[in-house]
């Protein structure tokens, strides 16, 4: 299924090195806070395709290239899934930057409350691994967590000080922290 996907990436001359990494990243995190999501296989590979896809609106520019890429996503004929799945694919891609899920949003307002539930999840995700790779540069090698009542902290193993990529990481902490209802706490560490 992923073949598919990266055909498409691949067609817009997707960014390998970043697409990758933030997919790393985000599926990262979909496993370390598992206990708080509980989603699927089935979503994992919503968020990896996601991931991949997340910036193949840059083919026709910057300006709005998640909204971009959202529609491109849904009129892809190559894609391996459904309607529906095609429409969860583009959201959690389209909400890797800028505004937060609303009902007001194309889309998202026709949901059911558990699918929207699910992008929020997923574009958490995504839209926080983003943010740990703002500088393009896989300063990020790996991260694990300590899940508490009220804060999620979250570790980030550097070779160097990822200092743009936690703040940044930090702002886009935003839905993340919505979504679980705590705090988001970076920390790194070297090797």
């Amino acid at each position: 299924m992923i073949d598919q996907v990266l055909e498409l990436a691949k067609s817009c001359n997707y960014e390998k090195g970043h697409s990758h990494q933030v997919t790393r990243l985000a599926l990262k995190l979909f496993d370390v806070l598992e206990p708080l999501h509980h989603l699927d296989d089935k979503e994992k590979l919503f968020l990896e395709s996601a991931g991949l896809l997340h910036d193949i609106g840059w083919v026709k520019g910057r300006q709005g290239h998640h909204k971009t890429a959202r529609d491109m996503i849904i009129d892809s004929k190559i894609l391996p899934f459904n309607q529906q799945e095609k429409v969860i694919v583009a959201l959690v891609a389209r909400y890797h930057r800028r505004a937060l899920p609303q009902d007001s949003h194309k889309y998202y307002g026709d949901l059911d409350a558990q699918t929207k539930n699910k992008v929020c999840i997923l574009s958490a995700f995504l839209r926080m691994a983003d943010g740990l790779d703002r500088g393009h540069m896989n300063i990020v090698q790996d991260l694990s967590c300590d899940i508490l009542a009220e804060k999620i902290i979250l570790k980030l193993k550097a070779n160097k000080a990822p200092n743009l990529e936690m703040e940044v990481g930090k702002q886009k902490a935003d839905l993340l922290e919505q979504v679980f209802k705590r705090e988001l706490v970076l920390q790194w560490f070297s090797n």
